[in-house]
């Protein structure tokens, strides 16, 4: 693909369905995830179109300016930039939410925490639910409960500033109204605090996780983020369940994402803390790996 180069009679043009197509095979022939979407995306953020206003336009010639700006982005990919962190964006629960190096990258997994937390709610919920968000990043958890969940109160810690930053962003530009405060775990929280909802998605990776990681999340994805304390990645658990489940109300619940081998560990230790007072489920994704704990303690 060469954007110097002017199309001839006997040349075809560059329009966006050739553009799409070649970019396709480049990051297939990369062996990089998502070629198809990766390629779409890229190109929509370059010309301003939404992945539907490309499909409705396929045979649209590409000016030298459009591909020349283009071919930046795919080079960035290919060097293994995340999408999200060229274009500044990433869909969580079909919102847009503003990405940076400070924060994690929204995937698709943990919006599972934001279906569960409905359905629970939607049983049995009371007034005005208090929720707190531990480890908020990008806010995409508690702007997006916030928004879902109209009678709540939304509280979002998290240790970094720079994190913080961008969630404060993404909330305004989503008019959510929560509360972001800076803090190691519960530190800020005042003493007596309780919540019906708890939700974290902790670090939670091993040293050896992170070191055989894709270079998208080992290079461009806060490693304090990541990587979870203890030996078996766990140890943010730990704290969660020593600091956050004695905030838990009556017939409330604590959700914390996990990885996907960490089931049954992870199903041991709450079992441990919540014991006759609560009740331990651990949920899988679509994939069916384990990737939820939810903690429930009995009304």
């Amino acid at each position: 693909m060469d954007p110097k180069k002017p199309a001839t009679p006997d040349s075809q043009p560059w329009t966006i369905r050739r553009v799409l197509a070649w970019t396709r095979e480049e990051f297939v022939r990369r062996q990089l995830d998502s070629p198809r979407l990766d390629a779409e995306l890229l190109l929509g953020h370059a010309l301003n179109l939404t992945r539907m206003q490309l499909y409705l336009d396929l045979d649209r010639p590409l000016a030298a300016a459009e591909l020349a700006g283009f071919k930046a982005l795919v080079k960035r990919r290919a060097a293994r930039e995340p999408v999200s962190q060229i274009v500044g964006t990433r869909e969580f629960f079909s919102r847009p939410f503003k990405v940076t190096r400070d924060t994690l990258t929204p995937r698709p997994e943990t919006e599972h925490i934001i279906e569960d937390v409905m359905e629970r709610l939607k049983k049995a919920a009371p007034p005005s639910v208090a929720m707190v968000d531990v480890g908020t990043g990008t806010g995409c958890i508690a702007i997006t409960l916030r928004l879902q969940w109209k009678d709540s109160v939304v509280t979002a810690l998290d240790i970094s500033k720079e994190a913080l930053q961008v969630a404060r962003g993404n909330a305004a530009s989503l008019q959510a109204d929560v509360t972001f405060l800076e803090s190691d775990m519960d530190a800020a929280l005042p003493a007596d605090a309780q919540f019906h909802v708890v939700v974290s998605n902790p670090p939670y990776l091993t040293e050896g996780e992170f070191k055989a990681a894709d270079p998208e999340v080992r290079e461009w994805e806060p490693r304090m983020a990541l990587v979870g304390d203890d030996a078996d990645g766990l140890g943010h658990h730990r704290r969660l369940a020593r600091l956050f489940w004695p905030r838990v109300l009556p017939g409330g619940g604590l959700w914390a994402e996990l990885g996907a081998g960490q089931g049954a560990a992870a199903k041991a230790l709450w079992t441990e803390v919540a014991g006759d007072a609560g009740d331990v489920v651990i949920l899988k994704d679509l994939a069916g790996l384990d990737r939820i704990a939810r903690v429930t303690r009995k009304a």
